[in-house]
């Protein structure tokens, strides 16, 4: 069975095949949808400069793969079906490579970051290695701390948006992302009303935002769906425990990013 990928820069022709089939796993799929929500509420100027590349799979009359990279970021992949899995691989990988793009990374379940990994690999001759297993948690119960950190929670405001910026890179370089924080996504957060700093004694100690609602789910930010984060010299007990209160009971299928080694 020959596999073929459909390949765009539009991202109105993308999000028009792929929006339902993206919507049908809000949870599996919730790391593409927020970046497309993102597109589409900013441009795609705001995630970066160069071009995104969009893409989907479509098999009798339906699709049942996308994909969607937006520079510097990783590739985002969403599962690939069942026996053609290594298959789709390759001819997303010959594809995307005809296209003369680089990719930094794949962002995916692990099955799939390898395929893609190993089939890139395979047509642009160099090696891949494991950059960062990740694991997405789902809050189900929301159980405050207690006792309760010193201090309260405000919403962040335009005189914050130096101070963010700082604690995203700084939180971005800790954990190892590729790529910090998409350039006009923390403005975007503060216009929103969507990122909370927490204050102890006049002083900020805490970041903790959420991302907009896409298909029911709305992931936690900064980062890698994180609930919140703070200065490793902050980062006392305390400080946290309000931002981090009931991050996630239930499990669901994690993922990995792999790069080019």
């Amino acid at each position: 069975m020959g596999m073929s990928w459909i390949l765009t820069e539009d991202f109105d022709e993308y999000w028009d095949a792929a929006a339902a089939f993206l919507a049908m796993r809000p949870v599996h799929n919730t790391v593409q949808l927020t970046a497309a929500a993102t597109v589409a509420a900013l441009g795609s100027a705001a995630v970066g400069a160069a071009a995104p590349l969009y893409g989907w799979w479509p098999e009798a009359g339906r699709v049942v793969a996308a994909l969607m990279h937006t520079p510097p970021y990783p590739v985002l992949l969403t599962a690939l079906p069942g026996p053609g899995a290594r298959a789709g691989a390759r001819a997303l990988a010959d594809a995307v490579a005809a296209r003369g793009r680089k990719l930094p990374g794949v962002n995916a379940a692990e099955p799939d970051a390898k395929a893609f990994a190993a089939a890139w690999c395979a047509v642009t001759g160099t090696r891949w290695q494991v950059h960062r297993e990740t694991r997405l948690h789902l809050l189900a119960q929301l159980q405050p701390p207690r006792p309760g950190p010193g201090g309260a929670a405000r919403i962040a405001g335009r005189d914050d948006a130096v101070i963010l910026r700082e604690w995203g890179a700084a939180f971005a370089a800790e954990v190892r992302n590729l790529a910090g924080f998409a350039p006009g996504v923390v403005q975007d957060w503060i216009d929103d009303k969507r990122m909370i700093l927490w204050e102890a004694a006049g002083s900020a100690v805490a970041m903790a935002g959420i991302s907009r609602t896409v298909s029911g789910v709305a992931p936690g930010r900064p980062g890698l769906r994180a609930a919140g984060s703070a200065p490793p010299r902050l980062r006392r007990g305390s400080n946290c425990r309000g931002q981090h209160a009931g991050a996630g009971a239930r499990r669901p299928p994690g993922g990995a990013v792999h790069r080019p080694g």
